[in-house]
């Protein structure tokens, strides 16, 4: 058995398939297609060596000591003995990876030689490489699962087919398994599963077991129920399900789109009441939108039309229905068309066969055919590689078995919107494969791989979004997951480019863009900043605390001041009313002594003229007193004595009254002088009252300059303290404001991130 055979002569018997079926017996779960064809090439190659009894060496496999093998390499077959099998011990595996497995030492028939070999672990990657070392000797050999890998084109195809084309095999996701050992899915518990679908709208495989079956406890067990639940759900007769894989690589089941387009005809019952009759198709259609109470039709023109469900007639009525049949003039037994919307949320389509031909009319038929044509090519190249493929090199490929230029838009826009053809890749809007594959079960080219990742600018927006500096493995890992391949795939693709203006490699290996440099020094800026701003704001809030305490201690001596002064007012003004009230006293008794002056001064007017009068009349009685005096004396002198006697009483009459006016007069005199001396003494008095008053006025006047300056000097201090006040309240928030700053800010943590941008600035600048 050449390379030829591998890879031409190749072919799987009803004998294969029959030992297939012993082999698939022994499997506790479901097996990859790999290993279903590695177990049929194992029995090809040991089927030859029958007359020694001999197996051929492959590292997963168990040997006993004592057992004879034979080992494949580019000289042929070299055969040995096993003469002894180690203990089950831990390997590492690529330097990272571990697994457990024996060793076994061999004897070579030819020579004698000893050699030992890994055995009994499914794990070990020369199971499924084309070429290895088993015992680190530079020489190689080759297993039946190297053989797999190397011929996989012709030997996994052939293999398949053999088995899809047997009932007694079924598979899932390219892993196969013996159909009577899988766990009997009843059409009850299937629809119970669609009806969860229709509320959940998707479930993975692991919530089916646990909601509708029960996890069985044994691993294996439950294993195969999922694998019977995928099966059954995936040969629904109704082809109700569709299959995907979410991010963890777990099946994920959700109800299938329903047919794009859905006809039916108008009975008169319908015409005659306005509905639509829920047709299967249309039901499957209104499930799959979750459409269950009023629907929304489309009509000719964009007009739109509605209606509402009637679950227990089955149909959708509604005056609108109604009218839009009389208005386009609907006859019984006219055929109508429903289009189910291109995403959920929108409107169903509704129109006539004339409304169809009317659009169709309206393309270019060329065109028409062209676009059908360019839907068959791209099916075709899909099928052909068998693996999901970019649309620029999809339309290369194409380009060959066309006449005309085929540009790659045009193809993206064919796969879009065949979507029930094709379908993108996990990952990569621009990778495409067709629609009946499963992800698990087809690559992706690596061509394509790095087209996408070229197109789609994703090594960037891996690195933005991852955040940190990493390893181009890491970037790897996570496409890896994005596209759902292997991680040595996207390596495989070079698909870092070194000389990205973008990127730059730092000292320790790892990646990061050359904005996150420009980011790192801001930051570095910004922290050097708050470190700074962090210490003033500390030494401020110490300088705040002292201004606070001594504003404080003012603010406390002006309380004193005011309460002093406060206290004084009182006094003063108590002082200020009695001198009032001693003015207001001797205001009194200086009226009173005004009245006595007043009196006095007119009864010494009185006394004055009633003393003048006197004094003037007893001038008058003295000379007449004296002329009769006078007279007399010359009478007598005369010896005129007859006349004497009488002149000399006359004389003597005015005599006495002249002396009694004269003793008048000073009695007059006497009065005026004491009157006088009254009046001076009530003058003296009422000066001394004057004065009093003016002593009064002053003391209260000083008094009343004193309760001024008292009262000005308390609002002065009032002020100075509601100053004082405010600057406290001031110093109170900004000491506030300081804490704050201070509080919420890590000073160590900030000089800890401080160090490591500076350890990657200057990594930065060793590169």
């Amino acid at each position: 058995m050449n390379d030829e055979y591998w890879s031409e002569q190749f072919g799987v018997t009803q004998f294969e398939l029959d030992e297939l079926i012993d082999y698939l017996k022994g499997k506790t779960s479901p097996t990859s297609i790999y290993e279903v064809a590695e177990a049929i090439v194992r029995s090809l190659l040991e089927r030859e060596e029958q007359h020694r009894n001999a197996r051929i060496y492959s590292p997963e496999q168990q040997y006993t000591k004592g057992e004879e093998i034979f080992i494949l390499d580019k000289k042929g077959r070299e055969y040995a003995v096993v003469i002894d099998v180690g203990p089950r011990t831990k390997i590492s595996i690529n330097g990272d990876a571990h697994a457990y497995s024996n060793h076994i030492t061999i004897e070579i028939h030819d020579g004698g030689e000893t050699k030992k070999y890994v055995s009994n672990c499914p794990e070990f990657p020369l199971r499924f490489q084309s070429a290895a070392d088993c015992n680190n000797s530079g020489r190689s050999f080759t297993t039946p699962g190297q053989i797999v890998m190397q011929f996989n084109d012709n030997i996994l195809n052939k293999t398949r087919n053999a088995l899809l084309n047997d009932e007694r095999f079924v598979n899932f996701g390219d892993r196969w398994f013996l159909r009577e050992l899988l766990h009997s899915i009843f059409p009850d518990e299937v629809a119970s599963i669609c009806s969860n679908l229709r509320e959940r709208k998707q479930i993975s495989v692991v919530d089916v077991v646990n909601e509708h079956f029960g996890a069985p406890k044994d691993a294996h067990a439950c294993e195969r129920l999922i694998f019977s639940i995928n099966c059954a759900l995936q040969d629904d007769k109704q082809k109700r399900f569709i299959s995907q894989l979410d991010e963890d690589g777990q099946v994920v089941w959700s109800l299938a789109p329903p047919q794009k387009e859905v006809s039916l005809s108008v009975s008169s019952d319908a015409h005659f009441h306005g509905y639509v009759k829920i047709t299967t198709g249309l039901r499957k259609i209104l499930d799959f939108y979750n459409i269950s109470s009023e629907v929304t039709f489309v009509t000719w023109g964009d007009y739109e039309i509605r209606g509402h469900i009637n679950e227990s007639e089955n149909r959708i009525e509604s005056d609108e229905i109604k009218h839009w049949y009389f208005e386009n003039r609907i006859t019984p037994g006219q055929k109508l068309f429903i289009k189910s919307p291109d995403r959920v949320g929108q409107a169903l389509r509704l129109y006539t066969y004339d409304e169809q031909q009317a659009d169709e009319k309206q393309h270019d038929k060329q065109q028409s055919k062209q676009r059908i044509l360019l839907r068959h090519e791209i099916y075709k190249v899909l099928s052909t590689e068998n693996k999901f493929l970019h649309y620029r090199q999809i339309a290369e490929k194409i380009a060959p078995s066309t006449r005309n230029e085929i540009q790659a838009p045009s193809v993206e826009a064919t796969l879009s919107r065949e979507n029930h053809l094709f379908r993108q890749s996990p990952g990569a809007r621009g990778i495409w494969g067709l629609a009946e594959w499963t992800t698990s079960s087809y690559e992706v080219d690596k061509t394509s791989l790095l087209l996408a990742i070229t197109d789609e600018d994703l090594v960037y927006k891996t690195l933005r979004e991852i955040g940190v500096p990493v390893t181009v493995k890491q970037i790897a890992e996570d496409l890896a997951n994005a596209f759902v391949v292997k991680v040595a795939d996207i390596l495989e693709t070079n698909f870092l480019d070194p000389n990205d203006s973008r990127l730059t490699k730092l000292a320790d290996g790892t990646w990061a863009l050359i904005e996150w440099v420009n980011k790192w020094k801001e930051e570095l800026a910004q922290m050097r900043n708050r470190i700074e701003e962090v210490i003033a704001n500390k030494d401020n809030l110490k300088k705040v605390g002292a201004k606070m305490a001594e504003i404080a201690q003012r603010f406390l001596s002006l309380k004193k001041m005011v309460l002093k002064s406060s206290g004084e007012i009182p006094s003063l003004i108590d002082a200020v009313n009695r001198a009032n009230e001693k003015l207001a006293k001797s205001t009194s008794e200086r009226t009173m002594q005004d009245e006595i002056l007043k009196k006095l001064n007119i009864t010494a007017a009185h006394l004055t003229e009633k003393r003048i009068k006197v004094l003037y009349q007893a001038k008058i009685y003295s000379v007449f007193a004296a002329t009769c005096s006078l007279v007399a004396a010359g009478s007598a002198f005369a010896n005129n004595y007859h006349r004497t006697p009488l002149l000399a009483t006359l004389s003597i009459a005015f005599i006495s009254l002249v002396c009694w006016f004269l003793l008048s007069s000073r009695k007059l005199n006497n009065d005026h002088t004491l009157e006088s001396r009254e009046k001076l003494a009530t003058i003296s008095a009422i000066a001394h009252l004057k004065g009093v008053e003016l002593t009064l006025q002053n003391e209260a006047h000083q008094l009343k300059k004193r309760i001024n300056k008292q009262m000005l000097e308390k609002d002065a201090l009032g002020k100075e303290m509601l100053e004082l006040k405010k600057q406290f309240d001031a110093l109170k928030t900004k000491k506030k404001d300081y804490q704050q700053s201070v509080a919420t800010v890590d000073l160590d943590e900030l000089i800890l991130k401080k160090g490591e941008l500076e350890t990657k600035l200057k990594q930065l600048a060793r590169v």
